[in-house]
């Protein structure tokens, strides 16, 4: 029997809309917000007929998409991403960043070679912090009741490739084992690979990264123990490591940070940092798991970033990928990559880090009405707003099982960039079969 929804306008600024970036100091301190990895088709991989060379030849470099902070940093930042899964974008890939600087970087969610490399337009969560080379930057925000600070403490380290390499753990404080850690247990790590250095092996023409991870194999309230995942991608010729930077605090419940002290916002930023227990498993292994924020922590759907901080199941790698978030929770699942089997599967549970980043209320559109209307597989959008301010234009979304689609395929722009007048917009997007049956309500969101 075919399940039927009511179809309704669900919220102006939805959970995961493409949101502006929080800027937190005049000269950049943190900078947290969304952005799009923009769609691509590459051409198809080629099997080597050379038997004694590596077995597949990319046909064009993945491409990359650039991100401009707002403002830029002193020195260049240390970067994270968020990889998300939602419907039309469940091949697996992660999230790689290269060519970051004081102004931006670029990043492409990365497929394996015998994935078809082509990809939707896909929105996607970054933080980036003052970085200090390959030395500890430790930031004290403080509470917005006065009590105390909240501590982030960030650093990189270059990582060898191989399982069995040499990688010292990257401590959080120095290499000063003297000098006391800043944390008084294990703390919530989100890790990222900053580069590209890695390529596939030759003939590789278009310098094309090895499809890798970060693999966490422990972390303790010194230091963090890491290495460079490739799952069951081939590693014949993987001679080159690569930069890995982490950002650690501790895992406590709801507070609120004044960022006005940075130079950021007056109205304090709700924030928490949560740790799991082994309860995080794989894409084929039933539905995403739900990571619970504290009760009326936001009230809206925050900036969440997470990775995995164990590596349980030693044979059978992955990595962590989003699917979902609201103001009282965020979902996951463990990926795995197709290259030696099919299966997606990790039933060894994995225990995950969460960062969550409230963002402030003030919106560069004020709306005065909206609607939609289904006829068919058509769905007819109509909205009007009174004011846009540094506006750029709009998306439409649906809410599946899945989480958030976008149903747009290009931004849809504003009448205005900067007007006090009123405007009207009417757009119509005909639904897939499964989204007509699947979609329980509807979102427009605002980007500036």
């Amino acid at each position: 029997m075919k399940r039927t929804f009511k179809k309704s306008l669900f919220a102006i600024l939805i959970a995961n809309s493409v949101v502006p970036s929080l800027l937190i100091a005049q000269t950049a301190t943190f900078e947290f917000g969304q952005g799009q990895v923009d769609a691509y088709t590459t051409v198809p991989s080629a099997v080597n007929p050379d038997p004694f060379a590596n077995n597949i030849i990319p046909g064009t470099r993945t491409p990359f998409t650039t991100i401009t902070f707002d403002t830029p940093f002193q020195s260049t930042p240390n970067v994270f991403t968020m990889t998300p899964e939602f419907a039309g974008a469940d091949d697996p890939c992660t999230l790689r960043i290269e060519n970051v600087s004081t102004t931006s970087f670029d990043v492409t969610c990365l497929e394996p070679l015998n994935e078809d490399r082509a990809s939707p337009d896909i929105p996607f969560e970054y933080i980036a912090v003052q970085g200090n080379g390959d030395n500890p930057v430790m930031i004290d925000v403080p509470l917005a009741d006065g009590s105390g600070n909240t501590t982030f403490v960030t650093n990189c380290q270059f990582i060898q490739p191989g399982e069995f390499s040499f990688n010292p753990p990257i401590r959080f404080n120095s290499f000063n084992p003297n000098i006391p850690p800043p944390f008084s247990s294990p703390p919530a790590v989100i890790t990222q690979v900053q580069t590209t250095f890695a390529q596939v092996p030759f003939p590789n023409p278009q310098n094309e990264p090895i499809f890798l991870d970060v693999r966490v194999l422990d972390v303790t309230s010194n230091e963090i123990d890491v290495r460079l995942e490739t799952a069951q991608s081939s590693t014949d010729g993987f001679f080159t490591g690569e930069r890995v930077c982490y950002l650690a605090t501790e895992a406590n419940g709801c507070q609120s940070l004044d960022f006005g002290s940075l130079g950021g916002p007056t109205q304090p930023i709700p924030f928490q940092a949560v740790q799991t227990g082994n309860v995080i498993t794989g894409h084929d292994d039933g539905a995403c798991v739900s990571v619970p924020f504290e009760n009326g922590c936001f009230d809206s759907s925050p900036i969440a970033l997470a990775k995995q901080t164990t590596s349980n199941d030693t044979a059978d790698g992955g990595w962590l990928r989003r699917c979902s978030v609201s103001d009282a929770a965020a979902t996951f699942i463990y990926d795995e990559d197709r290259v030696q089997d099919t299966e997606r599967s990790h039933t060894t549970a994995e225990a995950i880090s969460v960062l969550a980043f409230g963002l402030d209320d003030t919106t560069p559109v004020t709306l005065s009405s909206a609607k939609v209307s289904l006829r068919g597989r058509k769905a007819r959008f109509s909205w009007e707003t009174t004011a846009e301010t540094f506006h750029l234009g709009f998306n439409l979304w649906g809410e599946t099982s899945e989480g958030w689609v976008q149903l747009n395929n290009r931004l849809i722009a504003g009448n205005g960039a900067d007007t006090d007048k009123p405007q009207s917009y009417r757009q119509t997007r005909r639904l897939s079969r499964e989204q007509r049956d699947e979609i329980s309500q509807f979102g427009i969101s605002s980007v500036d």
